[in-house]
């Protein structure tokens, strides 16, 4: 185990032993969640339904249900998907930008996720 993986451990566990530390619990009470633990993994997590009994990670569930039960009749490509929810944000007074890479060129340390967001967090924060 890598002393990122141990460092990683460790957290979980203080975490597990004292929520307060590491989560605002009493917002979390306040607006109706419960903290349970889960019947098959054993990790704890907050839900607002007081009889669930599992986390609702894939591999504890039911898997990943959404998939084959679409909320729409309608198919979209993914460019089309892209474009409908472009059209709700610019109605609502949000502004499309141009496309731009993405990947943080500058750090040799992380991921695609990460560069893409590193680029809006002076607009955001």
């Amino acid at each position: 185990m890598t002393e990122l993986e141990k460092l990683k451990k460790q957290i979980k566990e203080e975490a597990s032993q004292n929520p307060e530390k590491f989560f605002a619990t009493d917002v979390l009470k306040e607006k109706g969640f419960s903290r349970g633990k889960c019947e098959n993994c054993g990790m704890y997590f907050w839900s607002s339904a007081d009889r669930r009994t599992v986390c609702g990670e894939p591999e504890c569930g039911d898997g990943y249900t959404f998939i084959g039960d679409s909320p729409t009749d309608r198919e979209f490509s993914y460019t089309e998907a892209w474009e409908l929810y472009e059209d709700f944000m610019n109605s609502r007074g949000y502004k499309s930008i141009e496309r731009y890479p993405v990947v943080a060129r500058w750090r040799d340390d992380t991921e695609f996720v990460g560069g893409s967001i590193y680029c809006f967090q002076p607009y955001v924060v």
